[in-house]
């Protein structure tokens, strides 16, 4: 036979685990190179990427034939989904609060980590007139690295 609970059981039972609270974080008291660095990240970052689908999916008969053929845009797109999976996780940690201030700096070492294999290898086969879209992200993303550092370095766990 089934032993329900009575309102004093269960009061007990919840009271065991003490007033547990979600505690999100805010942007609001942070500083504001914190804030423009955080901004700054989110929006490039989803802008490139959205800008590096649309080129890749419904431009693509522009695009050099030789360069689609290689076998970069494979490479070029699964680093573009890893790293809109590391905004997601910048994000999230920021919310909770729990190991920010590391995730900047994986995000900058697979940022750099990106760039040089760009670097070697699309400008290394390839100009930068051939490849206008990937010379665009490569010229600016020094900015997110300076942005990514600021982020990491200014952040304020304490509020």
């Amino acid at each position: 036979m089934k032993h329900k609970l009575d309102d004093d059981e269960f009061n007990a039972l919840l009271g065991m685990f003490g007033n547990q609270k979600a505690i999100f974080k805010k942007l609001r008291p942070q500083a504001i190179s914190f804030k423009i660095s955080y901004w700054f990240i989110n929006i490039y970052s989803v802008v490139i990427s959205a800008i590096y689908f649309i080129v890749t999916n419904f431009f693509a008969d522009y695009a050099n034939q030789n360069f689609l053929q290689s076998g970069y845009m494979d490479v070029l797109d699964g680093r573009t989904l890893a790293f809109l999976f590391l905004l997601f996780a910048f994000n999230a940690t920021f919310f909770v609060g729990l190991g920010f201030r590391l995730l900047p700096i994986i995000m900058l070492v697979y940022l750099a980590n990106s760039l040089f294999d760009e670097l070697v290898l699309v400008f290394g086969n390839y100009s930068i007139k051939e490849v206008p879209i990937f010379a665009g992200f490569f010229l600016t993303s020094p900015f997110l690295m300076l942005c990514l550092l600021c982020a990491a370095f200014k952040y304020d766990p304490s509020v």
